[in-house]
């Protein structure tokens, strides 16, 4: 079955919001915990993969369409703007779009 990705860019934009935490906000994110020698972000997403695992089909798609939806936006951004910037061009767009929507304007009378 062919999914029109490749296995490298899938796992390059899996690993997109990683590379984003680790370059553009900080990199002590980013150690290898002592546990078990990996970074937080992958024993975390191995811990979430198997509890997904045991969910029905129904869940787990709509997980998965969730994951892949907030992993496409980071690829987008990162590509756009590099890693290093990526995070402060999501802060910018999330304050400029709840300025847009009335979180921040004054009460009219």
């Amino acid at each position: 079955m062919n999914s029109g990705i490749s296995h490298h860019d899938f796992v390059h934009m899996v690993l997109s919001p990683f590379r984003m935490l680790c370059s553009g906000v900080s990199s002590n994110m980013c150690t290898p915990t002592a546990n078990d020698g990996m970074p937080l972000y992958v024993s975390k997403g191995l811990d979430f993969a198997k509890w997904a695992d045991k969910q029905n089909l129904v869940v787990q798609g709509l997980l998965f369409l969730l994951v892949a939806t907030i992993c496409m936006a980071c690829f987008a951004v990162e590509a756009s703007f590099g890693p290093n910037l990526a995070p402060l061009a999501m802060l910018v767009a999330a304050v400029f779009w709840y300025k847009q929507n009335g979180i921040w304007k004054e009460k009219q009378v």
